[in-house]
């Protein structure tokens, strides 16, 4: 197969990853609010995290949540090779060496439920990461090495996930050393699940945005 058919193939997987994320997560949030616990509490971007939709103890499709992450991030790999390529510059293909390894860790969340914490925060984390670092890399090629306004903005784009990614970290860890404050490891689901969070939490709102 010659490179430009491998590259259309790439894209193609791309596409399809991500529209079976844009389908799979509204689709998660319509049966986790059937779920008898969560009648009087539904789901909200603004005060849930993205995994409460996996969480067994809230929702009987669990599967739903886990296949479309878990299928989507895996489609979206070989585009994330392709575009180190496209760019050429070996700082490029650093940062999609580790977008890719990001994006297994993330479609690894999928597999593991929110039920298994320990396990799942460490892939989740291990997603935000490797974002974090292989979205500042694109934007030193794509701001340094870009000509035309597209890659420009695309660069602009990947510096500000990149510090998006930073504020979320912080936030998270500021959040974590509350909740292990008042609860340890062994608990700490059931202290979440009875956490009386606000309408609007910046932590769950940071999460959304970083996907």
């Amino acid at each position: 197969m010659d490179e430009g058919r491998k590259e259309r193939l790439a894209g193609f997987l791309g596409l399809f990853g991500t529209l079976l994320l844009a389908l799979g997560l509204p689709l998660s949030i319509y049966l986790y609010n059937l779920h008898p616990h969560n009648i009087q509490k539904s789901y909200s971007l603004f005060n849930c995290f993205i995994s409460e939709l996996g969480w067994m103890r809230r929702t009987d499709y669990t599967w739903v949540f886990g296949a479309s992450i878990f299928f989507g991030g895996i489609l979206c790999i070989p585009a994330l090779w392709t575009a180190g390529l496209r760019l050429k510059a070996k700082l490029a293909r650093i940062a999609s060496a580790i977008c890719m390894v990001a994006a297994f860790f993330g479609a690894c969340v999928g597999l593991v439920p929110m039920d298994f914490f320990l396990v799942h925060t460490l892939l989740a984390f291990g997603y935000f990461i490797g974002w974090l670092v292989a979205a500042g890399l694109f934007s030193a090629v794509l701001l340094r090495e870009g000509q035309g306004p597209l890659r420009r903005s695309l660069g602009v784009y990947c510096l500000l996930s990149a510090l998006l990614g930073v504020v979320f970290i912080v936030v998270s860890h500021l959040m974590f050393r509350k909740f292990f404050g008042q609860c340890n490891l062994g608990n700490v689901l059931d202290f979440i699940d009875t956490f009386k969070r606000p309408d609007f939490w910046l932590p769950a709102v940071l999460e959304w945005l970083m996907l």
